[in-house]
């Protein structure tokens, strides 16, 4: 009698680690979903981020150039900007 009693506690532990094995593989197949969903939505948001910047690059590249006078101010413009921050930084 104690054997049978004993086989039906094995089968009761074989069945709950079953059961315990099959709810962590239901949560990594979710989790695998999950960042199956995460991957494609970086994909999209690469591609669109690739597209902008070759957008932008076109742009640029079909623009006419720049009159000197307008880089000689801009340089200045960083210069003053550079002197800025040293005096910043003095204090």
């Amino acid at each position: 009698m104690w054997k049978v009693e004993v086989m039906k506690h094995i089968k009761v532990t074989e069945d709950m680690g079953v059961k315990k094995l099959n709810d962590e593989l239901k949560e990594k197949i979710e989790d695998l979903e999950d960042m199956e969903q995460l991957n494609q939505d970086l994909i999209v948001k690469e591609r669109k981020s690739h597209d902008e910047l070759q957008e932008a690059h076109k742009e640029q590249v079909t623009a006419p150039p720049c009159p000197d006078h307008a880089i000689e101010a801009r340089e200045a413009e960083r210069d003053d900007d550079e002197d800025e921050d040293l005096h910043i930084h003095d204090d």
